[in-house]
């Protein structure tokens, strides 16, 4: 695990994620839900080589976290039908410029990571660039 893996960017750990409606890239209205054991909350950029790096992990991700998955990702429509059927992702994926992630979620540094709590509440956070940065991120501060 790299030593820069917790920025000082994102929500702080404790604050709320507000319940928010985004655009899904096929056009559907996805809302936020952390069901009763929460959720992950990944934001990339595809002109972010460690994001692009990142991208055939994310199934791995959700697969040993359990939790729901919302990736917000930069780019056009085309890329992310494309990355949506290589890599048969059946989570939420969300258009979102890096500006307008940052004004959702305050994030300024990709590949970047939030997992909340059933109630929305931020549990941990920080860059990751692989699953087992993940695991390590979330092994930090467990989710009581």
């Amino acid at each position: 695990m790299k030593s820069q893996l917790i920025k000082d960017t994102g929500p702080e750990k404790g604050e709320e994620i507000l319940t928010q409606t985004f655009r899904s890239y096929d056009g559907n209205d996805i809302e936020l839900n952390f069901a009763s054991n929460g959720a992950t909350l990944i934001c990339l950029s595809l002109y972010c080589s460690h994001c692009v790096d990142l991208l055939p992990q994310i199934s791995v991700i959700r697969e040993q976290s359990g939790l729901e998955v919302y990736l917000f990702i930069d780019g056009d429509k085309e890329d992310l039908v494309e990355l949506s059927e290589y890599f048969q992702w059946d989570f939420s994926l969300i258009l979102l410029s890096t500006d307008q992630m940052f004004s959702c979620f305050q994030v300024s540094h990709h590949p970047f990571v939030i997992v909340v709590d059933g109630y929305g509440i931020v549990k941990s956070k920080g860059i990751i660039y692989n699953a087992e940065d993940f695991i390590k991120l979330t092994q930090m501060t467990e989710v009581v």
